[in-house]
């Protein structure tokens, strides 16, 4: 099972918020294919508690009109030149993430479209996704990222998006106290008067290019809406009341589910004092590591339970958090891979806890999170999800490269690889 607290815990700090997702294609507008990428980021958001409609799809020719109506209130279909219906939007929602329209082809509007409306850029984390992309796949430099603040002049209550879900005008219409003392319209600074203020964000229109955009906004969104609502300009988004928040060094090791990872030998729980000498943790940390937070088998997306397994699996008192994300690859022994099911050992959820409890053994100034996809998964899919945090890094780096081959090795879960030749190979059937 999911850690069921930490997860509300992200949900009561997001609540109140709204998001809205538009995707932009013409062949998924017209009904030709299902829209993915949108679903993808709709989901992501909901997990996070902020109420999201189902994706908005418009034609790309729609775009521009669409985007005008949301961050002016004016537009239409003549702003397409179209004749297209273009949805009335009432209160601005928090978090806008487009996908689609950011390439170079002649139809690619969304950039141009959204970026006359940043009065804000956030150049950063445009860098972070071209980063996170390029690792992966060169040709993600070609995207035409931007990500910023809007600003505009408030419109008054009502639906996020008419005809697009009902989920986020429920949540506009019951803004208020939150059980966590913000104020009635918590987007809304006390200083920002009547002005409304959302983060937008152009992602490509592919699953692959949504999960890199959604990865890097997972560690900073929380504190960007409390920026933008006023809520404490510099604090932590995870700080807890009556601690000194410590700036967290993250380290994210995605190398693929079948890669090595190599060993680090750990220093022991102590920090240096300036003359170099070891000084030991406070009693404290000691009482906090050691743990399992959570082992899961599921046949739901792992992208969406990242947030709540660090949030889960972070403390004050932990300086450093080591992420392996293990994702299906498009190869394996030469072959390419067109898709793969995961299949387990009624077992497995057994073991897989046994394997945890005793790598924490051997490394307990750690916490651990750990959870393994089974069923059909399509290529960059999260297929294994090791998060470790200690109060240091050489302990979590050790314990989850530990984690990860232990895993591998020991957990009775097998892989059917359907091949572009249209061969099926297995692995781990002799495991």
């Amino acid at each position: 099972m999911t850690s069921a607290g930490s997860a509300q815990d992200l949900r009561a700090r997001n609540a109140g918020r709204t998001g809205l997702v538009i995707v932009a294609s013409t062949r998924a507008a017209a009904g030709e294919y299902k829209d993915r990428s949108g679903a993808l980021a709709v989901s992501w958001l909901r997990e996070r508690g902020i109420e999201t409609p189902d994706a908005l799809i418009v034609a790309d020719a729609d775009v521009p009109a669409v985007i005008e109506q949301l961050f002016t209130g004016n537009g239409g279909a003549g702003a397409a030149g179209t004749g297209a219906a273009i949805p009335e939007f009432g209160t601005l929602p928090d978090v806008v993430l487009t996908s689609g329209g950011t390439g170079v082809s002649p139809t690619d509007v969304t950039v141009e479209a959204v970026e006359r409306y940043i009065t804000r850029p956030l150049p950063g984390i445009a860098a972070e996704f071209f980063r996170v992309g390029a690792e992966k796949i060169p040709t993600a430099a070609l995207s035409r990222c931007v990500a910023g603040v809007v600003d505009r002049p408030a419109c008054g209550a009502g639906s996020v998006a008419q005809g697009a879900g009902s989920a986020a005008q429920d949540g506009a219409a019951e803004r208020g106290a939150d059980g966590q003392g913000h104020s009635a319209d918590r987007r809304h600074g006390a200083d920002r008067g009547n002005t409304e203020r959302a983060f937008v964000m152009t992602l490509p229109g592919s699953r692959g290019g949504v999960k890199d955009g959604l990865t890097v906004l997972d560690g900073v969104l929380e504190h960007l809406l409390a920026q933008l609502a006023g809520e404490g300009d510099h604090e932590r988004a995870r700080n807890t009341a009556g601690s000194v928040p410590q700036e967290v060094e993250s380290v994210t090791d995605k190398p693929g589910a079948e890669h090595e990872v190599y060993s680090i030998t750990p220093p022991s729980g102590c920090c240096h004092s300036s003359d170099g000498s070891f000084i030991a943790d406070p009693p404290h940390v000691a009482e906090q590591v050691g743990v399992v937070v959570n082992t899961m088998i599921t046949d739901q997306p792992l992208e969406s339970l990242l947030s709540s397994a660090k949030f889960a699996t972070i403390t004050p008192a932990m300086g450093a958090v080591s992420t392996f994300e293990g994702t299906v690859r498009d190869h394996d022994g030469g072959q390419l891979v067109d898709h793969l099911t995961y299949t387990c050992h009624p077992t497995a959820t057994h073991v897989l806890r046994e394997v945890a409890e005793e790598v924490v053994a051997a490394h307990p100034q750690v916490r651990a999170w750990v959870a393994h996809r089974t069923g059909s998964l399509e290529v960059g899919d999260m297929a294994f999800l090791v998060v470790i945090a200690a109060a240091h890094r050489g302990p979590a780096f050790a314990a989850t490269a530990e984690m990860a081959d232990q895993v591998k090795a020991r957990v009775p879960i097998w892989k059917e690889q359907k091949l572009r030749s249209g061969a099926t190979t297995w692995v781990g059937l002799d495991s």
